[in-house]
Protein backbone atom coordinates (compact mmCIF):
# COMPACT_ATOMS: atom_id res chain seq x y z
CA UNK A 1 0.00 0.00 0.00
CA UNK A 2 1.11 3.51 -0.77
CA UNK A 3 -1.00 5.08 1.98
CA UNK A 4 1.18 6.58 4.70
CA UNK A 5 4.27 5.90 2.55
CA UNK A 6 3.63 8.00 -0.55
CA UNK A 7 0.56 9.95 0.55
CA UNK A 8 -1.53 10.87 3.58
CA UNK A 9 -5.29 11.45 3.49
CA UNK A 10 -6.19 14.97 4.58
CA UNK A 11 -9.96 14.77 4.06
CA UNK A 12 -12.88 13.17 2.26
CA UNK A 13 -16.00 14.79 0.80
CA UNK A 14 -19.10 12.86 -0.27
CA UNK A 15 -21.42 14.35 -2.87
CA UNK A 16 -24.53 13.12 -4.60
CA UNK A 17 -22.59 12.24 -7.76
CA UNK A 18 -19.51 10.73 -6.09
CA UNK A 19 -16.80 11.54 -3.59
CA UNK A 20 -13.31 12.99 -3.35
CA UNK A 21 -10.22 12.63 -1.20
CA UNK A 22 -7.66 15.32 -0.55
CA UNK A 23 -4.18 13.89 -0.15
CA UNK A 24 -0.78 15.29 0.72
CA UNK A 25 2.20 13.63 -0.89
CA UNK A 26 5.21 12.59 1.18
CA UNK A 27 8.23 14.35 -0.40
CA UNK A 28 10.63 12.06 1.50
CA UNK A 29 9.10 8.86 0.09
CA UNK A 30 11.64 6.38 -1.27
CA UNK A 31 9.78 6.49 -4.61
CA UNK A 32 10.95 10.06 -5.22
CA UNK A 33 14.57 9.15 -4.60
CA UNK A 34 14.44 7.15 -7.86
CA UNK A 35 11.83 9.16 -9.82
CA UNK A 36 13.66 11.61 -10.22
CA UNK A 37 16.38 12.70 -7.79
CA UNK A 38 16.41 16.48 -7.49
CA UNK A 39 13.24 16.86 -9.58
CA UNK A 40 10.69 14.41 -8.13
CA UNK A 41 7.57 13.53 -10.10
CA UNK A 42 4.92 11.06 -9.00
CA UNK A 43 4.93 8.05 -11.35
CA UNK A 44 1.67 7.49 -13.21
CA UNK A 45 1.41 3.95 -11.89
CA UNK A 46 1.49 5.39 -8.35
CA UNK A 47 -1.40 7.74 -9.18
CA UNK A 48 -3.41 4.77 -10.46
CA UNK A 49 -2.59 2.69 -7.36
CA UNK A 50 -3.49 5.60 -5.09
CA UNK A 51 -6.88 5.87 -6.84
CA UNK A 52 -7.45 2.11 -6.36
CA UNK A 53 -6.57 2.36 -2.66
CA UNK A 54 -8.76 5.42 -2.08
CA UNK A 55 -11.72 3.76 -3.77
CA UNK A 56 -11.24 0.74 -1.53
CA UNK A 57 -11.05 2.91 1.57
CA UNK A 58 -14.27 4.69 0.68
CA UNK A 59 -16.09 1.47 -0.25
CA UNK A 60 -14.69 -0.32 2.82
CA UNK A 61 -13.48 -3.20 0.68
CA UNK A 62 -10.20 -4.20 -0.90
CA UNK A 63 -10.06 -3.87 -4.68
CA UNK A 64 -7.53 -4.72 -7.37
CA UNK A 65 -7.14 -3.09 -10.74
CA UNK A 66 -8.85 -5.17 -13.43
CA UNK A 67 -8.42 -2.75 -16.30
CA UNK A 68 -8.23 0.87 -17.38
CA UNK A 69 -9.32 3.03 -20.26
CA UNK A 70 -8.34 6.46 -21.45
CA UNK A 71 -5.71 7.22 -18.85
CA UNK A 72 -4.28 10.67 -19.53
CA UNK A 73 -1.54 12.34 -17.51
CA UNK A 74 -1.77 16.03 -18.37
CA UNK A 75 0.47 17.74 -15.82
CA UNK A 76 3.19 16.42 -13.47
CA UNK A 77 2.25 15.66 -9.88
CA UNK A 78 5.10 17.05 -7.81
CA UNK A 79 5.48 16.29 -4.10
CA UNK A 80 5.54 19.73 -2.48
CA UNK A 81 5.09 20.09 1.29
CA UNK A 82 1.74 21.66 2.09
CA UNK A 83 0.25 21.12 -1.38
CA UNK A 84 -2.93 19.05 -1.60
CA UNK A 85 -4.07 16.95 -4.52
CA UNK A 86 -7.72 15.98 -4.96
CA UNK A 87 -8.79 12.57 -6.28
CA UNK A 88 -12.40 12.90 -7.43
CA UNK A 89 -14.44 9.78 -8.14
CA UNK A 90 -17.65 9.90 -10.22
CA UNK A 91 -19.61 7.86 -12.78
CA UNK A 92 -19.36 4.86 -10.45
CA UNK A 93 -20.93 1.72 -11.93
CA UNK A 94 -21.26 -1.48 -9.95
CA UNK A 95 -20.65 -4.89 -11.54
CA UNK A 96 -20.74 -8.48 -10.23
CA UNK A 97 -17.69 -8.43 -7.96
CA UNK A 98 -16.36 -5.03 -8.82
CA UNK A 99 -16.97 -1.56 -10.13
CA UNK A 100 -15.76 1.06 -12.56
CA UNK A 101 -15.20 4.73 -11.86
CA UNK A 102 -14.00 7.88 -13.53
CA UNK A 103 -11.17 9.53 -11.58
CA UNK A 104 -9.79 13.06 -11.84
CA UNK A 105 -6.60 14.12 -10.10
CA UNK A 106 -6.45 17.88 -9.58
CA UNK A 107 -4.81 20.63 -7.54
CA UNK A 108 -6.35 24.08 -7.42
CA UNK A 109 -7.56 24.54 -11.01
CA UNK A 110 -5.04 22.19 -12.67
CA UNK A 111 -6.08 18.76 -13.96
CA UNK A 112 -3.15 16.38 -13.57
CA UNK A 113 -4.76 13.10 -14.64
CA UNK A 114 -7.98 11.62 -15.97
CA UNK A 115 -8.66 7.91 -15.85
CA UNK A 116 -11.42 5.35 -16.13
CA UNK A 117 -10.67 2.35 -13.89
CA UNK A 118 -12.27 -1.08 -13.59
CA UNK A 119 -11.75 -2.83 -10.24
CA UNK A 120 -12.50 -6.28 -8.83
CA UNK A 121 -12.59 -7.57 -5.27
Amino acid sequence: MLRDNLYHIQGCTVREDGFSFEVALEPDSVIYKAHFPGHPITPGVCLVQTAVELLGIHMESEYKLAGSQNIKFTSPVVPVSGKLYTFTFCSIRYKDKGLSAKVLVTSADVVHAKMMLSLIQ
